[in-house]
């Protein structure tokens, strides 16, 4: 068995499919190869020379989505579950010209607590009164719709501009007009076909919400990244070829070879009889495309864009003032870089050596910034650190930068993904031998990744049991 990539999706198949052979009283030789020296791709944590722990990717995930949550308790985990300090909306939006915290009631993008958001100031007057219509129009006809169409058409622009759309930047920061609300945000298309309205579908879920339930957002005391090691040392037997980059997939009779090309420049052929493909879209198509040219055509067609963060260091008594809340988020039209920043040591506690230390983590990217790749690490540093300045009054220089860049990080869910997924599955089926995990195809945030992963593992586990490999579709 063979798996192409060692972030969390590889891992988690790894996970799942030695767990069957187990199960099925088997032996199961897997061979994983990862181009880098480390596993776990964008998730990765390490303390900073100045005294903040950096986290290259996400610093947390949902909670409603069990996946994660059910991995950490069977690699012995879950004791090192920590809540985030305070609320987890305890944050504010950067617009016209000042930090403006989010209404109390925030659910699902929209407001659950009309009254709430009346009495703030978080748009004009004029913009919460446009959002109100949201109550009473007819909802919108059925199919993939974008962000716009779902939350523009109903609580206005300003609203889709000034809100949902800083509010997803954090995880889909596509294009409102591209962006499918079916394959990002389903819930709201719930709201509007149960309730006729975004805002009392908000409510109605809101109010059945179970007061003892478990908090949205959890972290893992150490960083996101304690899950790579963890996950890791639960993976007996397993061939790891670290710094072994797949560059081709070819059919080998009944079986499939894959060929890596090490770091130092050495070649090998791998035999094997299935092989999941963990990696982004548009890498997979690339290696699929030799046995698999229609399916290297539909995983082509998912896009990606660059993503983005800088961890700064700064002295407490360098900032004025209080500093409260997790963090602010900030809407395309305010001419500012940063799309919006988190103050780690204020989410989660022990992110920093110590209280005198201030760790603000601050993110860039999108389809509208794709300019940003031909800026060094040190111009955006330097960049965001005078906005932040300018946002906080800050009268020293940070202690430190630490700039994380994943070029095509992100995937982009474009109206039309549910139905490219549902031919990328047809496809499938005619390759028992083959699947495909990750983060570019139904769900971006990690318990999606986990869940990618083990759905993966099960499908070879089945085509291996069902049949030999055969040529692909």
């Amino acid at each position: 068995m063979g798996i192409v990539g060692g972030g969390l999706a590889g891992l988690a198949t790894s996970h799942r499919l030695l767990a069957l052979a187990e199960a099925a009283g088997q032996s199961l030789d897997v061979v994983l190869f990862e181009r880098d020296r480390t596993l776990g791709g964008k998730v990765h944590s390490q303390w900073s020379e100045a005294g903040v722990l950096v986290e290259r990717g996400p610093d947390s995930f949902l909670t409603r989505k069990p996946a994660l949550l059910d991995l950490l308790e069977e690699i012995g985990l879950s004791d090192q579950l920590i809540a985030t300090n305070g609320t987890a909306l305890s944050s504010a939006i950067y617009c016209r010209g000042r930090m403006r915290p989010l209404p109390a009631g925030m659910g699902a993008l929209v407001p659950a607590d009309i009254t709430a958001f009346l009495r703030s100031d978080l748009l004009t007057v004029g913009g919460r009164m446009r959002a109100l219509r949201d109550l009473w129009l007819r909802p919108p006809p059925e199919g993939d719709l974008s962000l716009r169409q779902v939350i523009g058409q109903r609580l206005g622009t300003e609203y889709l501009l000034h809100v949902a759309e800083p509010l997803m930047a954090g995880i889909h920061s596509a294009d409102p007009d591209q962006m499918s609300v079916a394959a990002t945000m389903p819930g709201l298309l719930t709201f509007l076909s149960q309730d006729r309205s975004l805002m009392r579908g908000a409510r109605r879920q809101m109010r059945r919400r179970p007061s003892s339930a478990m908090p949205p957002f959890m972290s893992l005391r150490h960083g996101m990244g304690s899950l790579i090691g963890a996950l890791d040392s639960h993976l007996p037997g397993i061939d790891r070829r670290l710094g072994s980059e797949v560059e081709s997939i070819a059919q080998a009779d009944r079986r499939i070879a894959v060929r890596a090309k090490t770091t130092d420049g050495r070649t090998s052929e791998e035999l094997v009889d299935a092989i999941v493909v963990a990696t982004p879209a548009f890498a997979a198509s690339r290696l699929l495309s030799a046995m698999w040219p229609d399916l290297a055509q539909q995983l082509a067609q998912i896009p990606t864009h660059l993503a983005l963060t800088i961890t700064y260091a700064y002295r407490r008594q360098a900032i004025p003032g209080p500093l409260t809340g997790h963090g602010w988020l900030i809407p395309r039209d305010q001419g500012l870089t940063m799309r919006g920043a988190t103050v780690m040591t204020n989410k989660w506690p022990g992110r920093s050596t110590s209280p005198d230390l201030v760790s603000i983590r601050a993110f860039l990217g999108g389809p509208s910034q794709d300019a940003l790749k031909e800026t060094t690490d040190q111009t955006l540093a330097e960049l965001v650190a005078t906005e932040m300045s300018r946002l906080l009054k800050v009268k020293e220089a940070p202690l430190e930068a630490s700039v994380e860049r994943v070029t095509e990080g992100n995937p982009e869910y474009r109206v039309g993904h549910l139905d490219r997924l549902a031919q990328i599955d047809r496809l499938l089926d005619s390759a028992p031998q083959l699947a495909v995990a990750g983060a570019s195809y139904r769900g971006v945030g990690l318990p999606d990744v986990v869940r990618s992963g083990q759905e993966a593992a099960s499908r070879v586990w089945r085509g291996l049991a069902r049949s030999e490999p055969k040529a692909g579709p």
